[in-house]
């Protein structure tokens, strides 16, 4: 071996040698061993981070259900009371207990009641009986409430006891919990006068809502009445006023019978009113049942009728009771005229027979014409609300009368309640 060659390669040996310490060195068990216990020690550090602010967040939402179903507890009855002779003092009171927008929305509200309110001289105690949370978030709660309201007015003291359940929104603002909703349309209650007592088989029921129109073009027979003169002093046919009441040509009209007459008709009345009451025995019957809100719009969105537009209508004419007799001869839920029930059955519902007794077919049959009424005004919704209150023939070709115009403006406050 030359010495350039043993040069060489004594120079190369160590070289490699030291480049394999390193290697060694830099990735040693021991070095590897720290470097996983640092990650673990960062994994658990955040971790615990996670889990105590999930910790302090978990106790806020606590901490919000616990404050928001005492604020609700406590503003609801101050929110759903009132007395029409402190009735600037109780909007005031409950309005300091809500959010800006939900004090206008009540503020509106109030501008379309408060008259049928002070005009019954209506007065409303509120009792909380349940109240539970249904959603909570750390500023906001949603509480559902099951209360019990007791009302009297001037033409009925004999205090009348209702109950609901209204879901109250409350939002945290500052240190204060307030109501955020829902948008107040629903009636109050007990400010109209119940009707007169209707004679059996079909009896009278609550009133329709408050700030809700007369009934259009309601009649009580009076003694000496026939139904071929009030034909010819309405100027129609009695055929045509007989089907639209239910009425038989051949029978009798009896002194105290609930008639519709056409819209926009005069008759002058020759003697009192009757006070007994009697309703023509013809389909839909007022049968005894409530539905829901959400049922009316189940069954209208089936049609392909707006639900929150069938809700409120349903409200504004029964309140949801099948059992609610109108002034003017309507019935159930949707207060179906005998002849509009017979028109829906012969030309709307596609074969099906409606059950006269059944809440939902009186629903059926009042989505079926409001449909009815949308297509043939052309989805001009204000003019088939009118339509159903006033008679689309009649609006369009009188244009609608003041308490139609009352009954539209009452419908389309009431659809925000319905989801609208």
């Amino acid at each position: 071996m030359t010495a350039a060659t043993r040069s060489k390669t004594d120079d190369d040996a160590p070289a490699g040698t030291d480049a394999e310490k390193a290697t060694t060195s830099k990735w040693s068990p021991g070095t590897m061993i720290l470097a996983l216990l640092a990650c673990a020690c960062l994994v658990m550090a955040i971790g615990c981070l996670v889990l105590w602010h999930q910790n302090n967040a978990d106790r806020a939402v606590e901490r919000a259900r616990e404050d928001g179903l005492a604020a609700a507890q406590s503003t609801a009855k101050d929110l759903l009371s009132y007395n029409f002779r402190t009735l600037d003092y109780d909007l005031s009171k409950a309005k300091s207990e809500m959010t800006p927008d939900m004090a206008k929305s009540f503020g509106a509200y109030w501008q379309i009641f408060r008259p049928s309110v002070e005009k019954a001289q209506a007065q409303a105690l509120t009792q909380i009986q349940v109240a539970s949370v249904t959603d909570a978030t750390a500023d906001r709660v949603e509480v559902l409430l099951f209360v019990k309201m007791i009302s009297v007015n001037a033409a009925h003291q004999e205090p009348q006891v209702d109950t609901s359940w209204p879901r109250l929104q409350m939002k945290k603002v500052g240190k204060k919990w307030l109501i955020d909703g829902p948008r107040m349309t629903t009636p109050p209650p007990a400010a109209t006068t119940p009707p007169p007592a209707v004679t059996p088989p079909q009896a009278a029921t609550p009133p329709p809502p408050a700030g809700a129109p007369t009934p259009m073009g309601a009649y009580k027979v009076r003694p000496g009445d026939t139904l071929s003169g009030l034909a010819a002093a309405a100027r129609v046919s009695a055929q045509q006023m007989a089907y639209m009441n239910g009425l038989d040509l051949e029978d009798p009209l009896i002194a105290g019978t609930v008639i519709k007459l056409p819209t926009g008709a005069s008759i002058q009345a020759t003697a009192p009113a009757p006070a007994r009451t009697i309703v023509p025995q013809a389909a839909p019957l007022a049968s005894p049942g409530r539905l829901s809100a959400a049922q009316v719009g189940s069954l209208a969105a089936q049609q392909g009728v707006p639900s929150s537009l069938a809700s409120a209508i349903a409200w504004q004419e029964s309140g949801f009771n099948n059992a609610m007799v109108s002034p003017a001869n309507a019935r159930g839920v949707m207060q179906v005229m005998p002849g509009t029930w017979d028109y829906v059955q012969q030309n709307l519902a596609g074969g099906r027979a409606l059950d006269p007794n059944s809440a939902t077919d009186n629903i059926h049959a009042g989505v079926m014409y409001l449909k009815r009424l949308l297509t043939d005004a052309g989805g001009d919704e204000n003019a088939a609300i009118a339509g159903y209150y006033q008679g689309l023939s009649s609006v369009q070709s009188r244009g609608m009368f003041d308490d139609t115009k009352q009954y539209v403006d009452n419908v389309q406050a009431l659809r925000s309640r319905f989801g609208g």
